[in-house]
């Protein structure tokens, strides 16, 4: 990156396999997204002369949305048709899983990203693993060809990881794009609060890049999210919800994991008790297979029945409802806790929380 009229600095590099043969109007997009993602973790504002023809106004778009000012100096080029295939960014947790089976019924391609960090081979259930067995109980379930492919995309960043998943999700995108054109589908939901998740900056980029990216899910909840695997691993795909990736199975096999609910994705999860019970949390629903099918004969059932969240995890999580309708909606899940696990919720609640469910109790 060129800084201050003279000095060059390495700020890092972005890795990623394409095809043989690829549109190098696409390249110039990445390479937009890889510098502006440079310019924001250090925190500069970078003039860059692009190798790649770019999209008129990218620069304005990129900087508008980060975290520093970006200029480009490139060649334009017209954004490319549209197509009609849609593809979707699979990494084999809960929310692609949901986008695949509720929203597209298996009606697309998937592609799988190695980006170097643990959930791709997590042990012995990881993102590689997961997206795999999950493309394959699609095509079983809908009766259609999904296309799958696994790719590299490593990103190293030589400054302090201030903003380590700036344009991240869009940089994926244009990789899936050059992999399989067409309409790129991610799992995106009103949850994640990555700056470059947001709706607008989707339409924005979908605009101006002519690459149209579609979030099925931007206004919709991990609650529903869940309770629609949930739904579907009872009673169409009982292996559905164990085959997913995003509750580190691994955290079973061990001494070091006692509790389950010490990560976020626990977490997110245990409000879809409500709705049935996540078995990784309890035996609300033990009609669930809990195990992915090629790791029944590894993993005991029996060990999914002995864990329980932490009591920080069940504190912060109390601490999230707001309303007297939701935590009154949640208390005979509370009372199921209390009486399976014989773990004390009550000391857990707040002021508020425990003079509503003290009369129930006694």
């Amino acid at each position: 990156v060129h800084i201050n009229g003279g000095e060059y600095k390495l700020l890092g590099y972005y890795k990623f396999d394409v095809p043989t043969t690829v549109d190098e109007n696409i390249l110039g997009i990445m390479e937009g997204l890889t510098v502006a993602r440079l310019a924001t973790e250090a925190l500069l504002n970078v003039q860059h002369t692009a190798k790649y023809p770019m999209p008129k106004d990218y620069d304005n778009l990129l900087s508008h949305y980060g975290m520093a000012e970006i200029t480009f100096d490139a060649p334009e080029y017209a954004p490319p048709p549209a197509l009609q295939q849609n593809t979707l960014m699979l990494s084999g947790g809960i929310d692609g899983t949901h986008i695949m089976w509720k929203r597209l019924e298996g009606q697309a391609n998937a592609v799988t990203f190695n980006h170097g960090q643990s959930p791709w081979q997590a042990g012995i259930w990881g993102e590689k693993d997961a997206s795999k067995e999950i493309v394959s109980l699609t095509r079983h379930h809908f009766g259609t060809p999904v296309y799958h492919q696994q790719v590299e995309a490593r990103w190293k960043s030589y400054q302090p990881r201030r903003w380590a998943k700036a344009y991240r999700n869009f940089m994926l995108a244009t990789q899936a794009y050059l992999i399989s054109p067409g309409t790129i589908i991610v799992g995106t939901s009103i949850d994640d609060q990555l700056h470059d998740s947001f709706p607008d900056f989707i339409e924005g980029f979908s605009k101006t890049t002519g690459i149209q990216i579609q979030a099925p899910n931007i206004k919709t909840g991990r609650r529903e999210i869940m309770r629609d695997i949930i739904d579907l691993t009872l009673h169409e795909e009982p292996y559905l919800l164990a085959s997913t990736m995003s509750c580190q199975l691994t955290r079973y096999l061990g001494k070091k994991f006692l509790f389950c609910g010490s990560c976020h994705s626990c977490q997110l999860r245990l409000p879809a008790a409500e709705f049935g019970g996540d078995p990784r949390f309890s035996n609300f629903n033990p009609k669930i297979n809990l195990i992915p099918k090629p790791l029944e004969n590894v993993i005991a059932t029996s060990n999914y029945y002995k864990r329980r969240p932490s009591k920080n995890i069940m504190k912060s999580f109390l601490s999230d409802f707001v309303t007297i309708d939701e935590f009154m909606n949640f208390i005979p899940v509370l009372r199921m806790i209390e009486k399976e696990w014989n773990y004390p919720v009550k000391k857990l609640m707040t002021e508020w929380q425990y003079s509503l469910y003290q009369p129930i109790y006694f």
